[in-house]
């Protein structure tokens, strides 16, 4: 187990000041964090072990949502899947914080959000997660508490095969939107913790979407694969019908502007 913390108060007591605190807090922090990718390479086999009962629990939500009518039994499956997600999270984050020490909780994803493409073709689906970091020491105990935030989105399409005429669903977007990424604290026993959330929240980014590109991003591409074509269009479809009375609205209340405006001059 790599020994994050042991090395950052044997410098703080040698030194006796928080500036070295700080220095070899972020430095520690900063190693550990570019040795996870190389960890989560090697570790993939084992997570993949430890997700598999859980991926195959949500690949059934999945396909009984998929004939599933009443909104009721909708918002019921849709929830089960938000759950599994956040398992799949929590999973994957065991590694983090074998790793570097920070341990994450209460992860928990929050309402999807499906959203009509641009082009109007496909689905966004926006994940938003919340987690929250306790930062520990050794002898010290927890030292702060923090708690963060981030998109995951992925954009889901049907496409077919203009020789064989076969639709399938791909998947051509997955990815944390880390500019919305925020970093909030909690509580904390030290000042000096102020002044390392912002360096963390950079560290984490880089947690964030390592975890996001190796761990969850694979896990949702096999399940939007199995996803059936006519569930995602009628889905598409439903995006679309929504939309268009808005843009009547909006079309409507312009011609009842310029027709105002016509009186007016009259």
């Amino acid at each position: 187990m790599f020994q994050l913390w042991k090395l950052v108060l044997l410098c703080s007591l040698l030194t006796g000041t928080s500036a070295s605190l700080l220095d070899h807090l972020l430095k520690d922090l900063n190693t550990a964090v570019n040795n996870l990718e190389s960890v989560l390479d090697k570790g993939l086999e084992t997570v993949d072990n430890r997700l598999e009962p859980i991926t195959q629990e949500l690949k059934a939500e999945l396909g009984v949502l998929q004939e599933t009518k009443s909104s009721q039994e909708v918002d019921q499956k849709v929830e089960n899947v938000e759950n599994l997600l956040s398992d799949i999270l929590a999973t994957a984050f065991q590694i983090v914080e074998r790793i570097t020490g920070l341990k994450i909780s209460d992860i928990s994803i929050l309402d999807i959000e499906p959203e009509l493409t641009s082009d109007g073709n496909g689905v966004t689906l926006r994940i938003p997660v919340t987690f929250n970091i306790s930062l520990t020491l050794p002898l010290f105990g927890k030292i702060a508490d923090l708690s963060a935030f981030f998109d995951l989105q992925t954009t889901v399409t049907v496409e077919t095969d203009a020789e064989t005429g076969v639709s399938t669903v791909v998947m051509e977007e997955c990815t944390a939107d880390l500019p919305n990424f925020s970093l909030t604290l909690l509580d904390s026993r030290l000042s000096l913790v102020n002044k390392i959330v912002n360096t963390l929240a950079k560290d984490l980014k880089k947690i964030v979407s390592l975890i996001v590109e190796k761990e969850l991003c694979p896990e949702i591409q096999t399940l939007v694969e199995d996803l059936d074509v006519n569930f995602v269009n009628d889905l598409i479809a439903e995006l679309q019908e929504n939309q268009q009375p808005q843009d009547g609205t909006e079309e409507d209340a312009g011609d009842s502007a310029a027709t105002d405006s016509t009186q007016g001059k009259a």
